[in-house]
């Protein structure tokens, strides 16, 4: 071992670590010269780099030991790299108060490594990714390369078990009303608002702020102007696949009747998008058709085609699984604008995997809508 015998007193110095070798010294603060004289010892043969790693599972006495070593060694050679959560660290937390007695020293240097960008991501791919399959991965991941690493092993729309029960550690620690919150929180989107969530929780302004100040305080859900939003899209996935189907369904309903009657309660232009997507989660059928016809029509007017071609395909979905659906829109409106929206998009080749609702021709069609819906295609 680097430093071997340099510690001063041979093996009885290192007797508070290893009782066998001799008897203890005079307490702590005798083993904390002994382990900075060690250190500066092998600095001074090789130079040394010392990796602590997961400063949050530190007992106190470890976060002493380090503010001792970081307060007086002196000698050149030596780095210390410290590595710690960000995440599930209450106010309290001793980690905390760790972390603020280390940031007043001045040799200390925090550095935030920040999220791979998506050629980091691809590099850790190693096999080449569709320009899809990386945002995908970018979107679900955040950036994390644990996250990315467990999604790139386990490819698939749910999130992989093991990282599933690694996000959730934090949320079951939390009390019940806090998890309820969250629950609701990952199903109506984000960022989710102060006064959509109080609506779909029943729970007052200050009684909301209660039950979210934990999450927030451990890093789970972040805050802005704009309300809630959970840290990693990964981590508010696997709340929502904790629902079971019938708690899933009841909170999408709540909140497609609340958005149907006050729209406000999403910021300006998302509550048709909103509607359809969550009447379309409810199971609602008549109601998620209707909404995302108002939807698709809202996308066009914001030239977002592929937006627009999704929802209609989706409505023509509907017609094709329930013939007699009638929401008092012209199927044949359907087919003709989500031509139209397919080309605009550049994606005409989505024509070809429509389902075809069974309606029958009607007996004396408009003139020009069906030939010209067939040249279009």
């Amino acid at each position: 071992m680097a430093g071997r015998g340099a510690a001063g007193g041979g093996p009885y110095a290192l007797a508070h670590w290893l009782p066998e070798l001799g008897t203890p010294g005079d307490g702590r603060a005798r083993l904390f010269g002994e382990v900075l004289a060690l250190l500066e010892a092998a600095a001074a043969e090789r130079g040394l780099v010392l990796v602590l790693e997961d400063l949050h599972w530190a007992d106190p006495a470890s976060g002493e030991l380090l503010l001792f070593l970081l307060r007086n060694l002196s000698a050149p050679g030596i780095l210390l790299l410290v590595t710690h959560r960000t995440t599930d660290l209450d106010d309290g937390h001793p980690t905390r108060v760790l972390l603020t007695a280390l940031a007043r020293l001045p040799r200390v240097r925090r550095v935030d490594p920040g999220p791979l960008g998506r050629a980091d991501l691809a590099a850790l791919a190693g096999n080449p990714l569709s320009e899809h399959e990386l945002t995908e991965l970018e979107h679900r991941s955040g950036g994390n390369p644990l996250f990315a690493a467990a999604l790139l092993e386990s490819p698939g729309a749910r999130t992989p078990a093991p990282l599933r029960e690694l996000l959730l550690t934090g949320v079951r620690e939390l009390a019940a009303p806090t998890r309820s919150c969250l629950r609701a929180a990952a199903v109506l989107g984000e960022p989710v608002g102060s006064g959509l969530l109080e609506r779909i929780t029943g729970l007052a302004e200050a009684e909301l702020e209660e039950a979210l100040r934990p999450a927030v305080a451990r890093g789970l859900l972040l805050v802005d102007e704009d309300g809630y939003a959970f840290r990693h899209a990964l981590l508010r996935a696997a709340v929502a696949e904790e629902l079971l189907p019938g708690e899933r369904r009841r909170l999408h309903t709540a909140c497609a009747r609340a958005l149907a009657a006050d729209p406000t309660l999403v910021p300006p232009g998302q509550a048709a998008p909103a509607l359809a997507l969550h009447w379309h989660a409810a199971g609602d059928r008549a109601a998620a058709h209707a909404a995302a016809w108002t939807a698709a029509r809202a996308a066009r007017a914001g030239y977002a085609y592929e937006e627009e071609l999704r929802l209609l395909e989706r409505m023509l979905a509907y017609l094709a699984e329930d013939p007699g659906l009638d929401a008092g829109i012209d199927p044949a409106d359907i087919l003709r604008t989500a031509t139209r929206a397919a080309l605009d998009a550049r994606a005409p080749r989505a024509v070809w995997s429509w389902p075809t609702p069974p309606w029958p021709p009607p007996p004396t069609p408009p003139s020009g809508r069906c030939s010209w819906s067939s040249a279009a295609c």
